[in-house]
């Protein structure tokens, strides 16, 4: 029986670096996509209230209850801010505030393929991003408005930070 040898080395980092480019513009362009087509779709629950408080806090009216206009703690505050900056600078729409959520949802996909790479290697790195920019549990998030998106680059660099602190 002839066995397969197995490269063991590195792939060169500026192939790894197109590779995970190439990757992360199909994502980007995935998300766009799925924002355009359900356009006419209103964002609801949470998301909708990550977006109006985010408005509000961009107009001064600092974590006001979505309907009370009481002052509230219901929902992180993190993702709210980013929301609110990306308000202060004149993006107020539901669209722009997705569009938002797809470029940190494209970041995501490009730590995860660098987590990949850092925990097994180049190969394991670009298939892990690969599935990252196709799967619908993350890029879901983004077009909801949800604070998820920005939980999942989070825990993405906390991989690469673990497993940096377990080499050294």
């Amino acid at each position: 029986m002839r066995r397969m040898r197995i490269p063991t080395e590195a792939m060169p980092v500026r192939r790894f670096g197109r590779w995970l480019a190439l990757i992360t513009a199909g994502a980007l362009a995935l998300r766009v996509i799925v924002i355009v087509i359900s356009s006419d779709e209103a964002v609801g629950g949470d998301g909708f209230a990550y977006w109006v408080g985010a408005n509000q806090n961009a107009s001064g009216h600092w974590f006001l209850g979505t309907f009370t206009n009481k002052p509230a703690a219901l929902h992180p505050p993190v993702w709210s801010l980013i929301l609110t900056g990306w308000a202060a600078l004149g993006q107020h729409d539901e669209f722009r505030q997705q569009l938002l959520a797809a470029a940190i949802g494209t970041c995501t996909v490009g730590v995860v393929g660098l987590a990949g790479r850092r925990i097994a290697g180049d190969r394991v790195g670009l298939v892990s991003a690969a599935i990252a920019a196709v799967y619908s549990g993350l890029w879901l998030y983004e077009r909801a408005l949800l604070s998820e998106t920005f939980l999942f680059l989070v825990i993405a660099l906390m991989l690469i930070l673990a497993y940096s602190f377990r080499d050294h």
